[in-house]
């Protein structure tokens, strides 16, 4: 059974500040490493930096998912991070209603359309 005891949302860099000192999850376009990091790009195109990210994660693909710690507005721990492979389309939409927020990826995985979205309360 899955544990549900400490959700974590699915953010972009709108959401992202909302969550500081936060466990969220998001998916990277990886564009380089420096050091342990990773530097890349959110679903909605602002840059990201993964510090403590796994390297040979980073170096296996273009995409990873991170499960990490907001450190700052373009900053996420590592946690976990899960190559995601080089054929990969996304897009992460966002819809707040009062303070609900419905958050969905939709994943193209080799011609596999895979919808995934949470639903949380701010």
């Amino acid at each position: 059974m899955a544990d549900i005891s400490n959700p974590r949302p699915m953010v972009n860099s709108k959401l992202l500040k909302n969550y500081m000192g936060r466990r969220v999850t998001t998916v990277v376009k990886v564009a380089r490493t420096e050091g342990g990091n990773v530097v890349g790009e959110l679903p909605d195109g602002a840059p990201i930096t993964v510090k403590q990210a796994p390297q040979h994660v980073a170096a296996q693909s273009q995409f990873m998912e991170v499960i990490g710690v907001v450190e700052g507005d373009r900053s996420l721990r590592a946690e976990t991070c899960t190559s995601f492979g080089d054929n990969f389309e996304w897009h992460l939409e966002a819809c707040q209603c009062n303070e609900d927020v419905v958050l969905g990826i939709c994943i193209d995985i080799g011609g596999i359309m895979i919808v995934a979205s949470k639903y949380f309360y701010c």
